[in-house]
C-alpha cells in the first residue's frame, strides 16, 4: 500500500451536502484551530484509542479524521502489520491528513475522501474512533453503514462536546448552539447526550466527563453473537489523568 493513498475524492457535481467546516476558508481556518488546540487534547486523544484496545495488526476507522491528528496514536495501537483508515468529507482537511501521512512515510495508513454514510470500506474493523465527529455520531444512516463494518467485538471511541447545567451552561450552551448553527447545520444540536445512538449498538459503554463536563468521552463493545452484555450508557466520575501521548515527529515506520 503506497503511503497517504486517497480514493473516493469527491467532485463538485456528486450530489454531497457538505457541512460549512468542511468547505474553503473555513476548512482552512479549521485545520489550523485544530492544530493550535491539539497540544490541550492529545491526552484525550490518546485515552480514545487506548480505550480501543487495538491489538498488533488490528484494522481502524478513524471518521471525520480531519487532518491526521489522532494518526500517530493508532498507527503505535496497531503495528505496521495493522491499518489506519481514515475517512472525511473535506476533501481540504483530508488532504492535509494524506500529506501528514506522506510526510511520516506511514505505509498502512490511507485517507477516504466521503460521506461516512457511504463511505466505499472493504472488510471488518477491529476498531473504530469518532474524535469531535459530532455530526458522523448523530447520524443514523452514518452509524448503520460503519457498525456494517465492525467486526463482534470491535471497540468504539467518541470524544466529543455535551451540554451542561448552570452555572457553567450558561456560558458554554449558548457557544455550543451557535457552534451546531453555523458548523453542522445538517445535524441536530449537541446537547446533553450526544452518545445516545450509541447506546442500541454497543455493549459496556462507559462515558467519562472531562473539562468540567462540558466534554466527554465514550466507549464501548459491539455485542458479539451469543454474548451476554448489557446496553445504555454508564456514566463515569470525571478522569483526572490519561495515558501520555506519544509525539507526532517520529521517523517513519
Amino acid at each position: 500500500m503506497s503511503a497517504g493513498r486517497a480514493v473516493d475524492r469527491l467532485g463538485s457535481g456528486d450530489g454531497v451536502r457538505m457541512p460549512p467546516y468542511a468547505r474553503g476558508l473555513y476548512a482552512r481556518f479549521l485545520a489550523r484551530f485544530a492544530e493550535r488546540m491539539d497540544p490541550r487534547v492529545r491526552r484525550l486523544r490518546a485515552e480514545a484509542v487506548a480505550r480501543l484496545a487495538l491489538a498488533p495488526g488490528a484494522r481502524v476507522l478513524d471518521v471525520a479524521c480531519g487532518t491526521g491528528l489522532s494518526f500517530p496514536f493508532l498507527v503505535d495501537a496497531v503495528g505496521p502489520a495493522g491499518e489506519v483508515v481514515g475517512v472525511d468529507i473535506s476533501p481540504v482537511l483530508a488532504a492535509e491528513a494524506q500529506a501528514r501521512v506522506a510526510r511520516h512515510g506511514w505505509r498502512n495508513v490511507r485517507v477516504v475522501v466521503s460521506p461516512a454514510d457511504s463511505a466505499p470500506l472493504e472488510g471488518a474493523f477491529e476498531g473504530l474512533l469518532l474524535f469531535a465527529a459530532h455530526e458522523v455520531l448523530t447520524s443514523p444512516a452514518a452509524l448503520d453503514h460503519l457498525f456494517g463494518h465492525l467486526a463482534p467485538g470491535a471497540r468504539v471511541a467518541t470524544f466529543g462536546a455535551r451540554r451542561v447545567p448552570p452555572p457553567l451552561g450558561l456560558v458554554v450552551n449558548p457557544l455550543l448552539a451557535l457552534a451546531s448553527r453555523r458548523m453542522l447545520p445538517f445535524s441536530p444540536p449537541i446537547d446533553e447526550r450526544p452518545w445516545r445512538g450509541l447506546e442500541a449498538r454497543l455493549v459496556r459503554l462507559a462515558v467519562t466527563p472531562h473539562w468540567g463536563g462540558t466534554m466527554y468521552l465514550a466507549s464501548g463493545e459491539v455485542p458479539r453473537p451469543g454474548a451476554a452484555g448489557s446496553h445504555g450508557s454508564q456514566d463515569l466520575p470525571e478522569a483526572g489523568s490519561a495515558p501520555a501521548a506519544p509525539g507526532d515527529d517520529r521517523p517513519a515506520r
